[in-house]
């Protein structure tokens, strides 16, 4: 075998071993977070509203407290377009902003 590819096959082995030890570490965190979370939730018997008071920012207390109209925009402000407008303007105005839709003048 061409040493000059062996070198690079055993840098690319290590490279991979890294990479892979790095994101299984990062997993196993995220998973014993999630046990040690749930494990007191339950020896505390935690209820979903108490639980949603403590998190009121992350994905279950949002969807357990907010509803439609809390994240809605309401129609005057909504992003006003005309026919004869770019479309890839009017996209870039609505990623820029946030929204999802326009309101035709």
């Amino acid at each position: 075998m061409d040493s000059e590819l062996e070198n690079r096959m055993i840098v690319m082995d290590d490279l991979l071993r890294y990479i892979v030890s790095d994101l299984l570490s990062f997993s196993i965190h995220m998973v014993f977070g999630d046990i040690v979370a749930i494990a007191l939730m339950v020896a505390w018997n935690l209820t979903k509203d108490e639980y949603t008071t403590n998190h009121p920012a992350g994905k279950i207390g949002k969807s357990l407290i907010f509803k439609v109209r809390d994240l809605m925009k309401k129609e005057d402000e909504l992003l006003i377009c005309r026919e004869s407008d770019l479309i890839m303007d009017q996209l870039v105005e609505l990623t820029s902003k946030g929204y999802g839709c326009l309101r035709r003048r």
